[in-house]
């Protein structure tokens, strides 16, 4: 957050270019762009007709509820955007129609370059020349905008034209065409006379099936199949039952009580009477006359013969009763096989019978799509026509004006901190180090705002941040006669070189006698004489400057131009402790490097966000092949970017 807050603060100025330009020109384009209205209808489908003509209810049990489902819904906006709708918008609102060039000279101008543009790419054949309904065509399904409201069955149209009325009337005009396309697309009665015929076909096919059917019941004598049927099995059982008694009967021990289920037999029914009868008589007789008495055998004789008679009267029947079962079953039979063929002529006439009825609700149907497609009845309701709206829906420019407000700070962050990404100069310590591959002696803040680049005011600030100089680098051991030396130069101009030599030179006046050697061949030593034991050639060159203790001279030095050697030498035998070469930021002047093998150290002084990384490398490389040994950088005009209120609020 923090170099963010400092990228942004220190880059103020490019940020606010960049942020203005954000706001400014959308804006301004806002103004110059002709505005755009546009114009909404809404259609609400309803069940479709090819589903059911009318929606059914509760009471209606044939019928089951029925409702859209998102496919219907997603066909519908298909079907308002298909070639039919769109070619009749475009004939009845006439955009196949080139439109007159504007009055205005720059939008004519622009109508004509565009004009002349797509002429060439068509002349050329970039471009396919398409015919001008086609075209319009396809452009207005491109400038169309037909959406359906999830989970509702309503769809909406949307478009935006030059003018209200314009879209407006374009709008209305899809509407009313896709109403009637959608009437002709869903409508079936186009179908009514092959339903009729069908339905015709059918009725006679059921007609025929019928007569068929009677003419073989007829032909056979059926009246009703399961009830004659019905009968013969129960005469079948009825003779099985008597030949299953009479087959069971024990021969020659017949009873009056085994008789009794022949009852329906009228001569066995009568044998049985005269046989109950006869053993009766005998009981009687044996109880009065006893068992040998004459009368009593008569009896017996005569119910002896009873049961012959019985007996030959059972064998007579039992085959008559075999005769009636074998004539039932052969019967039975033959009604079996003519009923599965009256069983089948029933499913077939129930089938055609199935057929005929379809064929009729069809032919309903379509009768009823008639009817309704002469109404013009359809399975959607217009709920909003199109009306014209004189607000414009483009450009928007409160809206715009926030969004380029934000795309403009947003923007403008990533912007400065790219630019300071991709900055060449040296924004911190550690670009100084990269660059010259050598320590920052010290980071020095910006004291001299408001100031002139190479001002002398002194500062504590200043001072304060040279103390952290190595006092190896800049002073002489104590009791030793060598005198140290000092190289400090700049890659730029405007870093504060001689500033910082004034106030450093103005540190080490405490510890010793201290010159200063101005490399600017413009420079004028100010300060009273020095007085002091100097060289014949230099006593006249060097004044002392009492506003730091330090004694100045420019160089060359004296009238006959001493060399760089000559100049140390001489100030080592004056008895100078320390001597502060001040080469500034020579661009084309190479002067400094005939001091850089002669001196002790040279320190580079580098300014933030104004020296450059590329200047600096090549001057230290420079240096360090002329034999000088590159003792660090001072780091100048460090500044603290950040407002003081917000620093202490959030850091």
């Amino acid at each position: 957050m923090k170099e963010i807050l400092t990228t942004l603060f220190r880059r103020k100025r490019a940020f606010l270019a960049f942020f203005a330009c954000m706001v400014t020109f959308p804006l301004a384009l806002t103004y110059l762009m002709a505005p755009t209205y546009q114009a909404k209808a809404t259609v609400l489908l309803t069940p479709s007709r090819f589903k059911k003509p009318f929606l059914p209810d509760e009471r209606d049990a044939r019928t089951s509820f029925i409702q859209l489902s998102p496919e219907d819904v997603g066909s519908e906006v298909e079907l308002m955007t298909s070639h039919p709708v769109l070619a009749q918008v475009v004939d009845t609102c006439g955009l196949a129609q080139e439109a007159p060039p504007p009055t205005a000279f720059p939008a004519k101008l622009a109508y004509n370059v565009m004009h002349g543009f797509r002429s060439a790419l068509k002349a050329v054949g970039l471009v396919p020349d398409v015919p001008a309904r086609e075209a319009a065509i396809a452009m207005l399904r491109g400038k169309v905008d037909v959406n359906f409201i999830r989970r509702t069955n309503i769809i909406t149209i949307k478009w935006k034209g030059s003018s209200p009325e314009l879209a407006r009337d374009i709008v209305n005009a899809m509407v009313d065409a896709y109403m009637t396309h959608h009437i002709k697309v869903h409508g079936n009665a186009y179908v009514l006379d092959a339903l009729r015929a069908e339905l015709s076909s059918s009725q006679e096919n059921l007609r025929a099936a019928q007569d068929s059917l009677s003419a073989y019941s007829s032909r056979f004598s059926i009246s009703d199949v399961e009830a004659q049927r019905k009968d013969i099995l129960d005469k079948l059982g009825h003779a099985e039952t008597n030949i299953k008694l009479v087959g069971n009967m024990p021969q020659g021990n017949i009873s009056a009580q085994t008789l009794g289920t022949l009852t329906e037999d009228a001569s066995v029914t009568e044998l049985s009477r005269r046989l109950t009868d006869a053993e009766m008589r005998r009981i009687d007789l044996g109880t009065r006359y006893g068992a040998n008495d004459r009368k009593l055998m008569a009896s017996t004789q005569e119910i002896e013969e009873l049961k012959s008679l019985v007996q030959k009267r059972l064998n007579r029947s039992l085959a008559a009763w075999k005769a009636m079962a074998h004539a039932y079953r052969s019967e039975l039979s033959k009604l079996d096989a003519h009923k599965v063929e009256i069983d089948r002529w029933r499913m077939e006439i129930e089938d055609l019978q199935r057929m005929v009825e379809l064929n009729r609700e069809k032919t309903d149907d379509a009768l009823i799509s008639k009817a309704m497609d002469k109404a013009a009845v359809a399975g959607a309701r217009v709920v909003e026509e199109a009306v014209a709206d004189p607000v414009p829906a483009f450009p928007k420019r409160m809206p715009l004006l926030f969004i380029s407000v934000f795309f403009g700070v947003v923007l403008g962050i990533a912007f400065v901190i790219a630019l300071d990404a991709g900055s060449l100069r040296v924004l911190s310590v550690d670009d100084v180090e990269k660059a010259a591959k050598a320590p920052v002696l010290a980071s020095i803040p910006d004291f001299l705002k408001g100031k002139s680049a190479d001002s002398d005011s002194p500062s504590a600030a200043c001072a304060q941040a040279l103390l952290s100089v190595p006092a190896c680098l800049v002073r002489a051991v104590a009791g030793s006669p060598a005198m140290r030396s000092i190289l400090m130069v700049s890659p730029s101009p405007g870093a504060g070189t001689t500033s910082l030599c004034n106030h450093l030179g103005g540190m080490l006046a405490t510890a010793g006698s201290t010159a200063i050697l101005s490399m600017d061949p413009q420079g004028i030593a100010t300060g009273s004489d020095v007085g002091m034991a100097l060289e014949p050639r230099l006593s006249g060159a060097m004044v002392r400057d009492e506003r730091y203790g330090v004694y100045r001279m420019n160089y060359p030095a004296g009238p006959e131009r001493l060399t760089a050697q000559g100049v140390v030498d001489s100030m080592r035998e004056a008895g100078i402790r320390h001597l502060l070469i001040d080469a500034g930021a020579p661009r084309t002047d190479a002067r400094y490097l005939q001091f850089a093998h002669l001196v002790d150290h040279v320190i580079l002084v580098t300014a933030c966000d104004l020296t450059s990384k590329p200047a600096l490398a090549r001057m230290a490389e420079v240096i360090r092949r002329q034999g000088g040994q590159l003792a660090g950088c001072l780091f100048n005009r460090r500044a603290d970017v950040i407002p003081d209120f917000i620093y202490q609020r959030f850091f």
